[in-house]
């Protein structure tokens, strides 16, 4: 199955968003260099968050995701355009391939020191005269400590940046990466809910939600309806029914290319 990409929006609470499941592009990056497996789920990760990213915030141009960080891993750097067309690479410290573990966790591996950033950029297409894409620079801990995963990294990156409530799921493996990101609609004339309006609807049940579920390797054969997230007609992903209560809106397939 391609790479495909759906919006949705839910009836009785303001959230929308956005679920991706790339296979191709994945595989094509996947194809051209063999990573330990630790390094290639975070990058995977990163791959499905910067295209989710970048529909969401519907922009014209070049959206960047680079990772610097202060362990084995010296850098990580995925690349979206307004096409949807994927780049993505990594970069390790001279030497320390050996030292890497298949469960190494994201601290160790980008934030061993505390000295790991995330920087995002966005290059407009057409540029007017004297514009500088936007930047936006991130450490990869917070108030309370070092984050443990990427997506607690784009969180803290978003809430910075756009003030909205978002949640971010990742999640990847040799077969695909995936994620989904739901995020508050903006109350009319700014960020303030309207009386009565869910102060949190995103965070209600978000313990009991892991984008791991949308990977095929966690679907399940008692319930034969098809998930939407890239299983195919003999598996049902296990978050089926928890997302049929949304309306969704008509999917939007798209041809993907990695390079």
């Amino acid at each position: 199955m391609n790479d495909q990409l759906q919006k949705f929006m839910f009836n009785a609470a303001p959230v929308h968003g956005e679920i991706v499941s790339l296979r191709q592009a994945w595989q094509e990056v996947l194809a051209r260099r063999s990573y330990p497996p630790a390094l290639r789920n975070v990058l995977g990760e990163m791959m499905a968050a910067c295209a989710l990213m970048s529909a969401n915030l519907k922009f014209d141009g070049t959206l960047i995701m680079q990772i610097y960080g202060d362990g084995p891993v010296k850098m990580l750097v995925v690349q979206c355009n307004s096409n949807l067309t994927l780049r993505a690479t990594a970069k390790l410290v001279e030497g320390a391939e050996d030292e890497l573990t298949d469960d190494m966790p994201l601290t160790e591996l980008l934030n061993r020191n505390g000295q790991g950033r995330c920087v995002i950029t966005l290059d407009p297409a057409d540029k007017k005269p004297g514009q500088q894409p936007y930047q936006g620079i991130v450490p990869l801990s917070d108030e309370h400590g070092p984050l443990t995963s990427m997506s607690q990294v784009l969180e803290h990156y978003m809430h910075h940046s756009e003030q909205l409530d978002t949640r971010l799921w990742l999640a990847a493996d040799t077969d695909r990466a995936v994620g989904m990101l739901p995020q508050k609609l903006r109350g009319d004339g700014g960020i303030v809910p309207h009386a009565g309006e869910h102060d949190a609807p995103i965070r209600g049940n978000a313990s009991a939600i892991s984008a791991a579920r949308f990977l095929p390797t966690n679907c399940s054969r008692k319930n034969r309806k098809p998930c939407s997230a890239g299983c195919s007609g003999r598996k049902t992903c296990v978050t089926s029914s928890r997302r049929r209560r949304a309306s969704s809106a008509p999917a939007r397939a798209k041809k993907w290319a990695a390079c």
